[in-house]
């Protein structure tokens, strides 16, 4: 994985594609949103990471999707919070040209 892995999700499917220097994970978790966009800004800021377009925050809880930039690199982070069922996370990465 191409940045940091939340070890409290189970990865359900990747896409890589090596020409584009593209790479898509749809992740299950038990965590909230806000523990799962709290670990991503963390990690990915302390890897180089800056943070071009926070999630949204709203009454204390964060949720939607982030945008972070390292050079060329892209990285989308989107945590949605399902009611009666394990939470999904999507993680896309996108280096080179956008």
């Amino acid at each position: 994985m191409p940045v940091p892995e939340f070890n409290r999700a189970k990865v359900r499917n990747t896409i890589t594609d090596d020409e584009t220097g593209t790479y898509s994970a749809t992740l299950e978790t038990s965590a909230s949103c806000t523990e799962v966009h709290s670990f991503y800004a963390g990690a990915l800021q302390a890897e180089g990471w800056e943070m071009v377009a926070p999630a949204l925050v709203k009454d204390g809880r964060i949720s939607g999707m982030a945008v972070y930039q390292k050079k060329r690199k892209i990285c989308y982070v989107q945590a949605v919070d399902r009611v009666g069922g394990l939470n999904l996370i999507t993680l896309l990465v996108k280096g080179g040209a956008l």
